[in-house]
């Protein structure tokens, strides 16, 4: 489960915003939309603005006759001429703008930004947003004339968009007619407004409902991880939040004709149909809850209304996989295990006026002013919109269908899904819930502007209006004034020369790996993305991203060079193709999830065996050597490629590896796996053909479940077996990419965990979940140790047309087509600007924040394989007990003439001694973490 602080941190209110811990309640709301024309004006008006904010303490009986409150765009701090530390200490998302986000939030066709309404689509201009609520449209007006009072020529309103409440009797409605804003999350410590049922999260080992940590919603509170967000950096964030705007457009009158029309086909009514795409009666009350009929005193009960999971309805048959707020919030669903941590608090309201019953459209605007708060845009907001509205993959299976309701392209096309399509599963083929499908479902809600805002807590809208710009001055190493005095060596092939030695000496080693991390970190905050004679280096998380994510900017074509020399093509080195599309789908035929537990189980029987064998020959060993031969058997075992024997397949895919992955090797490195590159080929065409026959002269053998059968297995799409050169390579490519960087990540851990760095009620909890088989607490540690001292350290692209990086920051680079890309893999995942406490060993973070394995299309396939694999070995060799690292080399040799080839990184030795080995743990039942 998650991890809620000890007790809740105390809320603030007085410096707090007003309508983000409960909503107003008021009927009429103001946004205007600003423009600073002048950063010392602007900021003499925010002084005199202050003291009118409104904050979040309680009003007692006696609410005021309007409030106010107000945010900032990111181009609104830069117009106020903040510091460049505090600007470049905000999240990515933020810095971008919605516009800048358009295919993350599938802002595309008629949702693009440039068919917006005028003002809105001007991000530049968008410097603040001025929130008025009121209890009547006198109050309004009186509001802004207060606020604006003081406003010299040089704060313009760009834009105003007023809004005005729906209500049904106690009801709020949107225009759709359905009850709005019933389920909100419960928030921590809010005594003002305490969590009802299911406004917070279901915790399953306490079967109840639990509030939600301040922290997901307000900056400076710890959230369900125990982690306060970094951004951005004092003295702005505490007590602040993030805030998303977005005028959606709704058709009534199409919406209502869609119901009249498609209603009666199915066999519904139209409530029926209505109930269906929402999720919820129009009246509130839940289909989860009530999947017949509507229940009004249902939806009036707060005690009930909201108290519902997914549990019992894992495929639909009462509230559809597809309805908007099971998208929208899919409470305990299977494929959503950290559903609190992308919860929003929404304080919409409807604009337009209200179309009547039955009447045509009138051709008036009329829809939805969406306000959401949440501490994360990129891990709340977008991703809500992205993969849960969008994509449908919060259901368990990607999909093309997007939100019945909410606007956005789906992410994702796919010829066996029509897109915009709805079904609701069948009931034993029974009204009222028999199983229906909607093909080519109109579109009901589009966007017609929007942007993000930083809303600041009233200590930090202080600090807004009064600093002035300062120098940053970071940490140095002196690196980049030494790499910078270089650059003024007038003669060009001179300066080349130096500048590239500086960087080789400096930063990578020969297999291209990264040292000197103090180095990378003065790169981060003076120079992250760095243009240099060897090609640009990337140094931060969201540039790193960017590269790994943007497949049609940045090329993997030099992998496909190096592995046509070596292994043959390999998909992992193709681009976005048809090719790479088909052959990738073969791998993910042939390495399945489903075999990790027997993958678990072989890996700790051979570990076990090669530790009874060393046992015979004395307590000294060599992990390195144990562990990559452990690799190895599981390796051949599983793929079906044992080798010729142990020590050729421990020279072969080092070799090769270190020659194809890194960005930067040496000619010995190149030449080693060049030569032995057609010699792994011509083994793999003999193991191949060898099988083939076998299958041919003996039909009635059962064959290993192995990689190589299940390739040998598959058909091309003419009904053929696959060609015997396409099984070698999809064969060498797996193989290649396995062995390597988990032998050498392997190593390190153990290193790292039996040595003195590490704390020791660390240890102590390692050892516990050694003892209690918790692999994924051991993975988890396995994986931050990975974050420090990643293997590649370095991951490449070549740009191959013009583009610009980081647009819209600060740190904005011009990339020329042509250009070599480095990304610094252990620097993005040090990167405190997005990492939380990037120095601490944190074995619980979420998997977001590790990049070994990349990033977007090319990320590792075997990624499960390789932790599992990991998993077990180590959870073996940390069995040893009293294990101490020995400084010579006489330990037990398993391939005591293993030669290591040059440049490669594995193996490596590491002695140690022990003083025994509890191997009858081997035998306690796995239990998951946190049992």
């Amino acid at each position: 489960m998650y991890l809620l602080p000890n007790a809740p941190q105390p809320l603030e209110y007085q410096d707090i915003q007003g309508n983000i811990l409960r909503p107003y309640a008021m009927d009429f709301a103001r946004y205007l939309f600003l423009t600073f024309h002048s950063a010392s004006r602007a900021k003499a008006w925010l002084q005199a603005l202050q003291p009118l904010v409104t904050d979040a303490r309680d009003w007692g009986t006696t609410p005021p006759p309007y409030t106010l409150n107000i945010a900032f765009s990111f181009q609104g701090l830069f117009a106020l001429n903040l510091p460049q530390s505090l600007l470049e200490s905000f999240p990515e998302s933020f810095q971008l703008g919605m516009q800048r986000r358009a295919t993350v939030l599938g802002d595309l066709g008629v949702n693009g930004h440039e068919r917006w309404e005028k003002e809105l689509r001007e991000p530049t201009r968008i410097h603040a947003l001025l929130m008025l609520h009121a209890r009547t449209r006198e109050a309004l007006d009186e509001g802004q004339r207060a606020a604006l009072a003081e406003a010299s020529p040089d704060v313009t309103v760009l834009h105003r968009q007023d809004a005005a409440a729906l209500r049904q009797g106690s009801r709020w409605l949107e225009h759709f007619g359905f009850a709005d804003g019933i389920s909100q999350p419960g928030i921590s410590g809010n005594k003002q407004m305490p969590a009802l049922p299911g406004q917070g999260t279901w915790n399953a080992e306490k079967q109840q409902w639990e509030p939600i940590p301040a922290g997901a919603f307000l900056l400076g509170h710890p959230d369900a991880f125990q982690q306060e967000s970094i951004h951005p950096a004092e003295p702005l964030r505490g007590n602040g939040t993030y805030l998303v705007v977005r005028k959606l457009e709704q058709d009534v009158a199409g919406f209502r004709e869609y119901l009249r029309a498609q209603a009666p086909l199915l066999g519904w009514s139209e409530e029926q149909l209505a109930a269906r795409l929402m999720g919820r009666w129009r009246s509130g009350a839940p289909l989860a809850l009530s999947p017949e009929s509507d229940n009004p005193a249902l939806a009036d009960d707060p005690q009930r209304n909201n108290d519902f999971r997914y549990e019992d309805d894992p495929i639909g048959q009462r509230c559809p996989l597809g309805a908007h707020v099971r998208r929208a919030n899919p409470r305990d669903s299977s494929m959503s295990r950290y559903v609190f941590a992308h919860r929003m608090i929404r304080r919409g309201m409807p604009y337009g006026p209200p179309l009547p019953e039955g009447a045509p459209d009138d051709g008036q605007s009329r829809g939805l002013m969406f306000l959401a708060y949440n501490a994360s845009i990129s891990e709340q907001f977008e991703l809500v919109q992205q993969q849960w509205l969008n994509s449908g993959n919060v259901t368990g299976n990607l999909s093309s269908m997007r939100d019945p309701i909410s606007p956005g392209e789906p992410c994702i096309q796919r010829e066996d899904c029509p897109p915009n399509s709805f079904t609701v599963p069948e009931t034993d083929g029974q009204p009222p819930m028999a199983s229906r499908t909607l093909f080519e479902l109109p579109r009901f809600v589009t966007v017609k502007g929007g942007e993000y805002f930083f809303v600041p807590g009233l200590r930090a809208l202080a600090a807004i209006a009064q600093t002035s710009p300062t120098s940053l001055q970071p940490p140095t190493t002196g690196f980049l004034q030494e790499y910078r005095r270089l650059g003024d060596i007038k003669n060009p092939s001179e300066r080349f020369q130096k500048q590239s030695k500086l960087l080789e000496e400096r930063l990578f080693l020969t297999a291209g790996r990264s040292q000197h991390p103090e180095i990378w970190a003065e790169l981060r905050q003076q120079a992250p993305l760095l243009s240099t004679p060897l090609g640009v280096l990337v140094s931060r998380f969201q540039d790193t991203c960017e590269v790994l994510g943007r497949n049609d900017v940045f090329s993997v074509r030099e992998y496909d060079h190096r592995m046509q020399l070596t292994t043959g093509p390999f998909f992992l080195g193709f681009d976005d193709t048809d090719r790479y599309q088909r052959e990738a789908s073969l791998g993910r035929m042939v390495v399945r999830r489903g075999d990790l537990a027997n993958v678990r189980q072989l890996t700790e029987d051979i570990t076990h065996l090669f530790i009874q064998q060393v046992q015979e020959g004395g307590q000294r060993l060599d992990v390195a050597s144990l562990a990559a031969l452990a690799l190895v058997r599981v390796i051949g075992n599983y793929f079906g490629v044992a080798g010729p024997n142990d020590k050729s397949m421990l020279e072969w895919f080092p070799a090769m590896s270190a020659f194809i992955f890194p960005p930067f090797f040496t000619n010995e490195t190149r030449d080693a796996a060049t030569r032995i590159g057609p010699e792994v080929q011509r083994y793999l065409d003999g193991v191949i053909a060898a099988r083939r026959r076998q299958l041919a002269n003996q039909p009635d053998t059962v064959f290993p479940d192995d990689v190589l059968q299940r390739l040998l297995e598959l058909r091309d799409e003419h009904g053929k077996p696959l060609d015997d050169i396409l099984v070698r390579r999809q064969l060498a490519g797996m193989v290649s990419g396995s062995l390597v960087a988990t032998a050498g990540v392997l190593t390190g851990a153990y290193r790292f965990f039996v040595g003195p760095k590490l704390a020791p009620e660390l240890r102590q909890q390692l050892m516990h979940a050694v003892e209690m088989n918790d692999d994924k607490l051991i993975a988890g540690f396995i994986l931050e140790f990975a974050r420090k001292e990643p293997t590649p350290s370095l991951l490449y692209r070549h740009c191959v047309q013009d583009y610009t990086l980081a647009r819209g920051t600060p740190r904005e680079t011009f990339i020329p087509q042509g250009t070599l890309v480095v990304c610094g893999l252990a620097s993005a995942m040090a990167d405190s600007e997005v990492i939380p406490e990037p120095d601490r060993f944190w074995p619980g973070r979420p998997d977001w924040v590790y990049l070994n394995f990349g990033f977007g299309q090319h990320a590792c396939l075997g990624r499960h394989l390789s932790m599992t694999v990991m998993t077990a070995i180590l959870k073996q060799l940390l069995r040893l007990r009293n294990p101490r690292i020995v400084n010579d080399e006489r330990g037990f040799p398993l391939l005591p003439d293993l030669q290591q080839v040059p440049g490669t990184p594995t193996p490596e030795r590491l002695i140690i001694e022990y003083e025994g080995w509890d191997s009858e743990r081997r035998r306690c039942p796995h239990r998951p973490h946190g049992a």
